[in-house]
Formats: structure tokens, sequence, C-alpha cells
């Protein structure tokens, strides 16, 4: 027979289930109706109610991002996309990164800066945009993946090592040693990317000595610019973008 302890465990078990179940369900809601209402161009709207839901998946972040975009509020829309794009996986990721590019770029040409020829060069876009999507496909991999490929490869290196040098087969020992030293220098990013926390400027700002508003002026960043954050204090951040360092006001930036 079911004791008073036995009843109190079910009964728990059944609350817990059910509540689970029923987050489950009110998010999905959510989710539906966010995306209704983004099909009838109520941008508005969308972002209120996926804004509601409390676990964001790279799907919610994304169309937040969408929602900002279609209302030209590009500092916001790249600081959702760049929230998806942590978890967003291999499969279209492509797309995703071809977006940022593009809003990248009309940000650049509603800005005043002028660049210069080889920022305009093809070679530079290029080298730019090969450098984003292997950082993009880096942090997108967990560290274990990482570490699992370094260990198998010194594995192989202890193994076989000895037998190859017997044959004097140095081009392999080399090979093999290049793809360890190789592997290890992306482990070592894979760690800095997770340690470092990044922040985008979402309005035109002034960069302050520190941390308010009665401190001096030393610099001006624009929107759209990826910081490294380095320390939070009140109402401010203290970021370092391009070798410069300073403080700015959260109103104007937040973290990834």
């Amino acid at each position: 027979m079911f004791g008073w302890k036995s009843f109190s465990v079910f009964f728990m078990f059944v609350f817990i289930f059910n509540f689970g179940v029923g987050q489950v369900v009110n998010q999905q809601d959510l989710f539906l109706k966010a995306n209704d209402a983004y099909k009838s161009s109520d941008f508005k709207k969308a972002m209120g109610l996926y804004k509601q839901i409390p676990n964001k998946s790279s799907v919610v972040n994304y169309n937040l991002g969408n929602c900002y975009y279609k209302q030209k509020h590009f500092g916001q829309a790249l600081l959702y996309w760049r929230r998806a794009e942590k978890s967003w996986g291999f499969a279209d990721r492509s797309e995703l990164l071809e977006n940022i590019q593009l809003l990248k770029q009309t940000i650049d040409e509603n800005s005043d800066k002028k660049k210069s020829k080889w920022s305009r060069s093809f070679v530079a876009k290029l080298l730019i945009r090969s450098n984003r999507y292997f950082i993009s496909l880096i942090r997108s991999l967990p560290v274990i993946s990482f570490q699992m490929i370094f260990l198998l490869l010194w594995f192989l290196v202890f193994l076989f090592v000895r037998f190859l040098h017997r044959k004097k087969n140095k081009i392999i020992i080399g090979f093999m040693f290049s793809l360890v030293l190789m592997f290890g220098v992306i482990l070592g990013l894979r760690y800095s990317l997770d340690l470092s926390r990044y922040a985008i400027v979402l309005h035109n700002t002034d960069v302050l000595s520190g941390p308010s508003s009665t401190f001096q002026k030393v610099g001006f960043i624009k929107l759209g610019c990826e910081a490294k954050v380095k320390k939070e204090s009140g109402d401010f951040l203290k970021i370092e973008l391009n070798g410069q360092v300073g403080w700015v006001d959260k109103k104007n930036i937040e973290k990834i």
C-alpha cells in the first residue's frame, strides 16, 4: 500500500511534470503567435512575444534580429543575430553569416567613415569574410570535440613516431606534428572565445575614461561595432576595441 510519503512524492512528480509541460506549451504558443505577427508585418508585436520566451533558442534570437532589421534598428539586429550564431550549428550557418555581413555593409554605407582602398578591395573582403566564417565555425563546436581530436592526434604521434623515425619518414612526422600544433592553436582559440565576452554597440556613442558621464571623453565608436568586454561597473561597461580601452554607457551597448 502507498504511504503518505509515497503519495507526496507522486504528487510532487506530477506537479513538476505538469508545470514543465505547461511551460513548454506556453513557450510554443508564444512562438507561434509571434510568427503569425511577423508574417502580418506587425514586427513590434512579434518582438514583444518573442522576448517573453524565457529560454530563447537560436531560431527565436534570429527572428528577433529579423524584426529589428525590418525596423532598421541595425545595432539590435546584429546583437540578436550574433546570439543566434552562438548555438546555430552547421546547417544554414553560411546564410546567417551572409546576413550579418550584409548588415555590416549596410551600416558602413550609412556611416560617414571614409574607407581606405585596401578595405574596399576584393582580397580584403575575402580575407575578412573567411576569417569570420572560420571563427564562427570554431565557436559553434563544443570544446570537447577539439579536446578529443587533440588527444587523438597526440596518441597517434606517440604510437607511430618511433616507427616513422626508424623508417626515416621525416615528412610524415613533420606533418603529424604540424596537425598537433594546428589543433593546439585552434583549441587555445576556442578556450579564448569562451572566456572572452563581447558586446554590440547599439548606437553611436562616446567612449569615456571612467564609469560615469562626468569622466573625460577619450574616443567615439559607431553602432554595429563589436567590442571586447573587460569590466562592468554600475551602468557602464569597460570595453576594448582596436586597441582603444574606455567606458561606455550600457544604454548604448549590450553584451552578446
